[in-house]
């Protein structure tokens, strides 16, 4: 007598093989597409852009498809892991798969709502802990660009480390962090910095990891936009003053060893400004190639500005994102007068090479000029 279970099987089979022969593919692919067709169904009826219980079930669907994909790699293949990326791609998804080369064994899967920009995203931690392929989420502002860095802490409590920098969605493009340790077990990670409670990384700039004292774990080295700025503007496409900070781990999470304002032109004519109003005329002088221009800016009437408008930084070199020469409309007591600076690197100080009156286009040449007590040029 067949056994009830082995005929049902058989009538299975039948059924199968009426349906016609399907065409092979890889071991739980069909999987891996089933999550990928759920997660999209659900992602099109979100309707907040807070995450909810509910509302994170499409995040968790993704997560399981990268984790199944990982674990087809293997663990030795870790280092192909970005190779998922175009295929949850392809099934209509919206992801990025980064890990960090020196431990490729941690991956980063950051997932968001294809059909809603605005949502939060959910990023997945994935690592190997022996054979088993863990994963862990954490809600990220909605964002784009993330970069993962992990290294070997040297710390029983917290073997490893791994810290997460990205880029907002919006205008600003404010930078974010996040920073986590694994716990001494090796099942989950503590995160120990994220929005509000880390570095603030800044507007309009970049971030990266530099291991600058060689010890084996990285500083973080960010560079942003300066905050609003009283002595000069900068408008159009003129490059922002840059600020550089670095960042140091002293076992709390990351703060601030060092920040400063970024050398270049701007910040050499926004502290020769500075100088000027303050009636510091050794210090003017000293970002001058030529010290005697000194005179010529104070009978131009620019120590007697106050607002941060009386310079207007409003054009920059064409073609080149780091200028050597800038052009600002300056108001003085006789008016508005637009000018050109130009400067010079000398012993790895940028200074003012000179100025010049930014005259008005004349079909023909004027000859026979002479220049002005301000430096300008006049008929």
């Amino acid at each position: 007598m067949v056994p009830l279970a082995a005929f049902a099987l058989a009538l299975a089979s039948r059924g199968a093989v009426a349906q016609g022969v399907r065409p092979w593919s890889p071991p739980g692919q069909d999987t891996v597409q089933a999550l990928a067709s759920e997660a999209r169904l659900l992602f099109r009826r979100a309707d907040a852009d807070t995450l909810s219980e509910r509302g994170i079930v499409p995040f968790e669907r993704v997560g399981q498809a990268a984790r199944r994909l990982l674990r087809r790699l293997g663990r030795q293949h870790t280092l192909a892991a970005p190779s998922i990326e175009p295929t949850l791609d392809s099934l209509g998804l919206d992801v990025d798969v980064v890990h960090d080369l020196d431990i490729p064994s941690i991956v980063l899967v950051m997932v968001r709502n294809p059909d809603r920009l605005t949502q939060q995203a959910v990023g997945y931690l994935l690592w190997f802990r022996g054979p088993d392929l863990r994963m862990q989420g954490i809600a990220f502002p909605p964002c784009v660009r993330p970069r993962l860095e992990s290294w070997w802490s040297g710390d029983a409590r917290s073997p490893y480390s791994a810290a997460i920098v990205y880029r907002q969605r919006g205008e600003s493009g404010r930078l974010g962090f996040k920073y986590l340790r694994l716990s001494a077990d090796g099942f989950y990670w503590d995160l120990v910095q994220y929005e509000g409670n880390g570095p603030e990384l800044g507007t309009h700039g970049d971030a990266t990891f530099a291991d600058l004292d060689g010890d084996g774990r990285p500083e973080l080295l960010s560079f942003s936009q300066a905050p609003p700025d009283s002595v000069l503007t900068v408008e159009g496409s003129v490059q922002p003053i840059l600020r550089e900070a670095i960042y140091t781990d002293r076992g709390q999470g990351f703060v601030v060893h060092d920040a400063r304002i970024l050398p270049g032109p701007l910040s050499t004519l926004r502290l020769f400004a500075s100088a000027l109003r303050q009636g510091d005329r050794d210090g003017a002088r000293r970002l001058l190639v030529n010290p005697d221009l000194l005179e010529l800016a104070v009978a131009a009437g620019w120590a007697t500005g106050r607002s941060p408008r009386t310079f207007v930084v409003d054009r920059q070199e064409e073609g080149q994102s780091w200028p050597q020469w800038l052009g600002a409309r300056i108001t003085g007591p006789q008016g508005v007068r637009r000018w050109v600076f130009h400067f010079l690197l000398r012993d790895g100080r940028w200074l003012i090479r000179e100025w010049r009156a930014e005259e008005t286009p004349r079909t023909e040449p004027v000859r026979g000029t002479a220049p002005d007590k301000t430096g300008g040029t006049r008929p």
